[in-house]
């Protein structure tokens, strides 16, 4: 085994001070606060209290002999790795890949990626016995790059459940729902995404925000420059259908919901009796935390990782968005589902995993 194992992905926030910014907070959190939780799932595992920023600092290295990359959607069309490819080439270290995935629409279609990208998946291949990718068609596709030896073991987050496993303590029912949608920055919002918004103001559901920017900052109260509340309005104005800026601010400020640590991410969750919508990383929050959940699968991401893990899903296309959400056919299909009885079966792959490539995991309790 090695003796000196550290994990490289995105930090939690341990408190929010007086100087914390929403825009500093998502930069921290990789732009989605979605990321900490198959970070947190490695290091709680692996035994590291935190992680190290990928930039990979010399002295956080120091005495290292292997070295975990917690990532998510890393094999796509837009981001060149070269950066970090380099940064491993000039070191000895094992390097892990855990958690990755191929990022593609519904369509499955291979993305073309970018040649330092390639360049470290091929550098991490030849330092590993294999690579944990989030599923199969992410396997597929790292073969199509010539990349044999990845194996499907769906994201790391949900290892946080530990060896307890999974248990729904709250009782089913529409009662607390929690909504959530996909948006990222100050985008707007189409289709689906922007039903699933307006369904949560039309029926003050609980949202779950990750990514939104404008919609956090006006859901805890912290737009202190006229610009950017100009800039903030602005994005909002169209998102929820509810017919003026007050009234949307009114409905993120009773009903906005962001976390910034794992810890009260699930706390809120436990209070709440049902949670459906197109993140994955809420969907996992809320089985954590013992709570019903059901994912609606939208693009290759959300789709593969359902499939790995067991996750209850619908497909996108399946839901109509020219009448209201049926909420209560969206829970059956969570109640009956088998991620509760299929969790040990992942966990064991997982474990698989980490002792192929003489990785030690903590025996400690995840939660």
């Amino acid at each position: 085994m090695y003796s000196n194992v550290q994990v490289a992905g995105i930090r939690q926030i341990g408190a929010w001070t007086a100087s914390t910014t929403v825009a500093g907070a998502l930069d921290d959190l990789g732009l989605n606060s979605g990321n900490m939780m198959f970070t947190e799932a490695l290091c709680r595992l692996l035994g590291r209290t935190s992680p190290i920023p990928f930039s990979l600092p010399e002295r956080e290295l120091e005495g290292c002999d292997a070295l975990v990359l917690a990532v998510a959607n890393w094999i796509n069309e837009y981001d060149d790795f070269g950066w970090l490819a380099d940064r491993i080439e000039r070191s000895d270290m094992a390097v892990f890949l855990v958690g990755v995935g191929a990022q593609a629409s519904m369509d499955m279609v291979y993305p073309r990626i970018k040649p330092g990208t390639l360049r470290l998946l091929k550098v991490v291949a030849e330092r590993s016995v294999s690579i944990a990718a989030r599923g199969e068609f992410t396997c597929d596709v790292l073969e199509h790059f010539g990349i044999k030896n990845a194996v499907p073991v769906g994201c790391p987050s949900l290892l946080l459940a530990g060896s307890s496993g999974i248990e729904f303590t709250q009782r089913a029912s529409t009662a607390r729902t929690v909504v959530h949608g996909t948006r990222h920055g100050y985008q707007q919002a189409v289709g689906l995404q922007k039903f699933m918004y307006q369904q949560a103001f039309k029926h003050d559901y609980d949202l779950l925000l990750q990514s939104e920017h404008p919609d956090i900052v006006l859901a805890l109260d912290l737009v202190e420059e006229h610009k950017l509340a100009e800039k903030a309005y602005e994005a909002v104005q169209g998102v929820y259908g509810a017919g003026s800026v007050d009234a949307t601010i009114r409905f993120l400020k009773a009903h906005g919901l962001f976390y910034f640590n794992y810890e009260s991410w699930i706390s809120a969750m436990k209070a709440r009796t049902f949670c459906v919508g197109t993140r994955i990383h809420g969907t996992i929050a809320s089985i954590l935390a013992g709570t019903h959940a059901t994912l609606i699968a939208h693009d290759s991401r959300t789709l593969e990782m359902a499939k790995a893990m067991s996750i209850p899903y619908v497909e996108a296309s399946s839901i109509p968005t020219d009448v209201d959400m049926d909420v209560e056919k969206l829970l059956e299909i969570s109640r009956y589902s088998n991620v509760a009885i299929s969790y040990d079966a992942y966990r064991q792959k997982y474990m698989e995993y980490f002792e192929a490539n003489r990785l030690a995991t903590s025996p400690i309790a995840m939660i």
